[in-house]
């Protein structure tokens, strides 16, 4: 049907050569009236459009007309996946598990260093694992805020 690639922006633009030649070949000869509809097919209708958009943008076309439904036009363009609830998605829910186990290690590790203080101080590979906890820790809130969870 349609194979003509769309260069439709928000504003709009005037064709160049070559372009020029290939919408015009593309153009209606006439604009006719049948069965109360311009033109004789949808692929006549849709290359008209096409042309009409490239040459007025995006910007001006949804002001024709109310905005709710070119947003549920481009809605209905979405996957479905996109529609889905944060923990609809088993990877977020495995990645919240994964996070919620990495706070559970974190506590630990600080519980053992505030709680012992029969300790001997911490040996270079400890502070080091302490360092790494707290990393961890710094890691998990940031992903947390980032998640907005």
């Amino acid at each position: 049907m349609n194979t003509l690639r769309w260069d439709i922006g928000r504003a709009g633009r005037a064709w160049t050569g070559t372009e020029s030649h290939e919408r015009a070949n593309r153009r209606p000869e006439k604009l006719e009236l049948f069965e109360g509809k311009l033109l004789l097919t949808d692929e006549d209708r849709l290359n008209l459009l096409g042309m009409l958009l490239e040459n007025v943008g995006a910007d001006q076309a949804v002001r024709l007309g109310d905005p709710k439904v070119w947003i549920d036009a481009a809605e209905t363009l979405r996957p479905a996946w996109a529609r889905r609830s944060f923990l609809g998605d088993p990877f977020n829910r495995w990645m919240l598990m994964l996070w919620c186990v990495n706070l559970v290690v974190i506590a630990g590790v600080v519980f053992i260093a505030v709680r012992r203080p029969e300790l001997p101080p911490l040996s270079p590979s400890g502070e080091a694992l302490l360092l790494c906890a707290l990393v961890a820790l710094w890691t998990s809130l940031a992903v947390n805020a980032f998640l907005k969870l």
